[in-house]
This record gives C-alpha cells, sequence and structure tokens, in this order.
C-alpha cells in the first residue's frame, strides 16, 4: 500500500508542475503583443472563425497561405481574456 500511495504522490506532483508550467506559459502568452501594427483582413476573419469555434466548442479547419520567404513568425492569441489558464484546442 505504501508502494502505491509514494506512486501517487509522485504522479500528483508530476500533474501540478505541468499545471504550473502551462499557468506560466499562458501568463508569458498573454503578455505578446501582435507583431505588426494590425492584422490583414484575411487575419482578421481567421482570428474571428477561431474566437467564435472556441467560444462555441466546434471545430475549425483553417488554411493560411505564406510565401516561402516570409514563414509566420507570430503566434496570434485570439482568445479572449477569460480563456482558462492551461486551456486546450483538440484536434
Amino acid at each position: 500500500m505504501r508502494d502505491l500511495e509514494r506512486r501517487l504522490r509522485a504522479l500528483l506532483a508530476i500533474g501540478h508542475a505541468e499545471m504550473e508550467s502551462r499557468r506560466q506559459k499562458a501568463a508569458a502568452a498573454a503578455s505578446l503583443p501582435f507583431p505588426h501594427a494590425a492584422p490583414r483582413p484575411g487575419q482578421k476573419i481567421m482570428m474571428e472563425a477561431v474566437r467564435r469555434a472556441l467560444e462555441k466548442g466546434e471545430n475549425l479547419i483553417a488554411e493560411a497561405a505564406t510565401a516561402p520567404a516570409k514563414p509566420p513568425r507570430a503566434c496570434i492569441r485570439p482568445w479572449r481574456t477569460d480563456w482558462p489558464p492551461g486551456g486546450r484546442c483538440s484536434s
């Protein structure tokens, strides 16, 4: 029984550490500014589609073209500020 308790405590510690790591990453991501003066029209449309899908709990398949010389360099955080820490999109 003690071995089981030791294993469970170890798993709980791992789970708590992962939750704290997610919380820290979410806090860091929330403070990232959009890297441009404003989103382009196509970006606005996609950001709105992602926001709506997240609010409704729906799936969304989206594709954004990018020129080979211009790889995407920013992660756009379209979620509202009340998105739960550690919230995830499932694929």
